[in-house]
């Protein structure tokens, strides 16, 4: 949940990511049982918690970032037109087809 919350604060996911690290305290109260280390991450995340409530960032919703991941924002798909004889497939569930006729 830690770095769940970290990864929403950097999309600036504000109040889903103090949601993920109040989660993240409650887990580490109920299954950590190192005092030492239970006491250091509590703190790490209570500053983060107060971070989310101090911030004056711009909180991003799902359908914003929706908006921002759909199809007309993406970037287009890079063709293979070759393969690299030094770099074979190292599976045989998927077959590659490479040709340079593919648009």
């Amino acid at each position: 949940m830690e770095r769940r919350g970290k990864c929403l604060l950097k999309l600036s996911m504000i109040s889903d990511a103090k949601n993920a690290f109040v989660e993240a305290v409650d887990n580490i109260n109920e299954h950590m049982t190192d005092e030492k280390k239970k006491q250091t991450t509590l703190s790490d995340l209570e500053k983060l918690i107060r971070a989310c409530e101090t911030s004056k960032s711009k909180t991003t919703t799902k359908s914003t970032l929706d908006e921002i991941l759909s199809p007309k924002c993406r970037l287009s798909i890079p063709k293979l037109v070759g393969f690299n004889p030094k770099m074979p497939s190292f599976t045989k569930a998927v077959d590659i087809a490479y040709s340079s006729k593919v648009k």
